[in-house]
């Protein structure tokens, strides 16, 4: 059988014998995955109400599939003993010969070498890894072909197209914050550009599309700009963190096509490009509180016990407990006000940021830290882009402790950072990786990274979000995971004189 593809969307053609009939069931089971946030959202809905979790990226009618998806198909169908015929629709771009300026690191020559190799696919790059220099180093492999570069956010749009002139030495168009100015090499803000996607002629001549934080690539703004550019011969995704939390990887691969390198923090850190990690524990006692639901029930031994096996999947409500035993738990929010205070009296050199998931969460922490005489700024995503660059500004000059949203992930270079205080919980790997990834950049005589979590052991969510985020810690940075037997011992950990830190 024959698959017509051009960089969006393959095709397939069957002859409608006995055997090919089996295709579409082959492409459909290969091609579904389920959406994990509809199954969540299905738990405690009744069986009528709930929408199947099944999503499927074949399409039947057509038989069509996205073009990403095409080496998965293509072993499936071979596998089934099919043979299979490629027609490519794409003009293809040819690269120059190698060219990469001395300077560049190995890791970075690899992602070049192995991106020109393969023409498409997800390349794992770790924050510190000098991602942006090597898309440049990339574009560089094309100097007269049309390029792409998305970004997700406004700071990464103008971020991105400077260090990208200062490699190439042209000028970089931009697309979004209200510009629109098409280079031959653009860096466009996704939003911006899935907003004109529906004009064909803007995207029919992009040769080579590359997609920085490609872990968002599963959404519909990066499908309808994937889908504008049928003619990109190259199609590249970078991403610290490239994998989805909800199931939807498949929708990502669609788009770009599968992960063809991983670059290890290991090598980063042999190559002193990121700081060694050190991932201390505090717990938090499970605070065993009644929750909404709860059946009260005397045991033999006169005991008083509450049961939630009448409710859906055994358990309270989720948006209770994290409020009640995350969010505004005392206890919990005393330990990170304890652990930011030992840090502000410790005279340790670079400063420290407490990460919070909601606003409210990290305004309640800013309110305890001024109850103890501490001013501490909290900037989010309500805070005005000049403020908030102010304040990233000021750390290690002006202000020692901030407290930050979940602003504070891809793209923002904030090297100076030597603690993170993770205070928002949370199981997303994702998301701790990126977190992570913010305080371990190289800076000065910085010799570490030091993160502070909070190893919640309330039973019925917390528990599981935390063990998710040491163990994906323990993975990626193995050997850094410290447990810490006492919050009285947290001065130590923040001791400039190694000597002074005793085992704790």
């Amino acid at each position: 059988m024959d698959i017509h593809f051009d960089a969006a969307v393959a095709q397939i053609t069957t002859n409608f014998t006995a055997q090919e009939l089996q295709v579409p069931i082959i492409c459909a089971k290969r091609l579904t995955y389920t959406d994990k946030k509809i199954s969540f959202s299905n738990r405690n809905k009744p069986a009528f109400l709930r929408r199947s979790d099944k999503v499927c990226l074949y399409d039947h009618t057509n038989k069509t599939f996205p073009t990403g998806l095409l080496p998965k198909v293509c072993r499936a169908l071979i596998n089934s003993g099919f043979t299979v015929n490629l027609k490519n629709r794409i003009e293809p771009v040819s690269p120059t010969e190698w060219a990469l300026p001395d300077w560049a690191y190995e890791h970075q020559c690899e992602i070049v070498r192995v991106g020109v190799e393969q023409q498409r696919g997800i390349i794992k790059s770790p924050t510190g890894s000098g991602k942006s220099k090597a898309i440049a180093f990339l574009i560089m492999q094309y100097p007269n072909a049309q390029i792409l570069v998305t970004v997700p956010s406004k700071q990464l749009l103008h971020q991105t197209a400077k260090e990208i002139e200062g490699v190439i030495g042209e000028k970089v168009g931009r697309i979004g914050d209200d510009l629109q100015d098409w280079q031959r090499v653009t860096v466009g803000i996704i939003n911006s550009l899935s907003n004109l996607s529906s004009n064909a002629d803007l995207f029919s001549n992009i040769q080579v599309l590359l997609v920085d934080e490609c872990h968002k690539a599963a959404s519909e703004y990066y499908v309808r700009v994937g889908n504008a550019c049928r003619n990109t011969d190259v199609r590249l995704g970078f991403s610290a963190t490239p994998w989805r939390e909800n199931g939807d990887d498949l929708v990502m691969e669609g788009v770009l096509g599968p992960i063809i390198l991983e670059i290890s923090e290991k090598v980063l850190q042999e190559n002193k490009l990121i700081m060694p990690v050190e991932y201390w524990v505090i717990e938090v006692p499970d605070p065993e509180f009644v929750y909404a639901g709860a059946v009260r029930e005397i045991s033999r031994t006169g005991k008083v016990q509450y049961s939630y096996d009448h409710l859906p999947d055994g358990k309270p409500d989720r948006n209770e407990v994290v409020e009640r035993a995350l969010l505004y738990y005392d206890k919990r929010n005393e330990l990170i006000v304890q652990v930011a205070e030992a840090f502000l009296k410790s005279d340790y050199p670079y400063p420290a940021v407490v990460l919070v998931e909601r606003i409210s969460h990290g305004k309640h922490i800013q309110r305890l830290l001024k109850d103890k005489g501490y001013e501490i700024e909290f900037i989010s995503g309500d805070t005005k882009t000049k403020e908030r660059k102010q304040a990233l500004d000021d750390l290690g000059k002006k202000s020692r402790l901030i407290i930050a949203s979940s602003i504070l992930k891809e793209g923002v270079d904030v090297p100076q950072l030597g603690v993170g205080i993770i205070a928002g919980g949370g199981s997303a790997s994702s998301k701790i990786i990126q977190q992570i990834g913010r305080i371990c950049r190289r800076f000065e005589e910085k010799k570490k990274a030091i993160i502070i979590d909070l190893e919640d052991l309330e039973k019925f969510y917390l528990r599981f979000a935390s063990t998710a985020r040491i163990e994906t810690v323990e993975k990626i940075y193995p050997g850094s995971v410290k447990s810490l037997s006492s919050i009285n011992a947290i001065d130590k950990i923040f001791a400039c004189d190694e000597n002074k830190r005793e085992a704790s």
